[in-house]
């Protein structure tokens, strides 16, 4: 396939996914040191990855949405959710965006709360296990609140101690 071809292709499955609106604006806005840049996501990204067989674009979208997610790359998912539901609109599919807040929660918890107990058990190792909390409330991450059972001093994660009770 020509790399004119795939840039067809993934302008096509971009706008597809993403919205015409979202599209013609990047492009619009990009520059020439920008344009290359959206070149390559249509190749590579739009054109050699959603093209793929294998997976079919809701699981494609799930995967992008809860990457985005757990990732704290915020635009790029506030971007995703929102062709998600102008495609939920075009297809009369009122249900698409309680499936969306389904993903953000899964990925909010699953993102979220290893990176909390890493953490905690990194705060054990430096204070050494004689001055080991017992437990760490640790404040709010980047991605809590996509949790909404997360509330702010919450125990997040139980630390091991020397075994002294202290």
């Amino acid at each position: 396939m020509s790399n004119e071809t795939r840039r067809e292709q993934g302008r096509r499955i971009r706008t597809e996914v993403l919205g015409e609106t979202h599209v013609a604006r990047s492009l619009e806005e990009a520059d020439e040191f920008t344009l290359p840049m959206q070149e390559l996501v249509m190749d590579y990204a739009w054109a050699e990855i959603w093209a793929r067989p294998g997976l079919d674009r809701r699981s494609r979208s799930v995967l992008n949405l809860g990457l985005l997610a757990a990732l704290g790359h915020h635009h790029e998912l506030a971007v995703h959710v929102r062709g998600g539901s102008q495609r939920a609109q075009r297809n009369r599919n009122p249900g698409g965006a309680h499936a969306d807040r389904r993903v953000l929660r899964h990925a909010g918890r699953f993102g979220s709360v290893p990176g909390r107990r890493c953490r905690a058990g990194a705060v054990a190792r430096g204070v050494g296990p004689r001055h080991a909390l017992k437990t760490v409330a640790l404040g709010r991450s980047s991605s809590a609140h996509l949790d909404p059972q997360y509330r702010p001093g919450t125990v997040l994660a139980e630390i091991p101690t020397d075994g002294d009770g202290g």
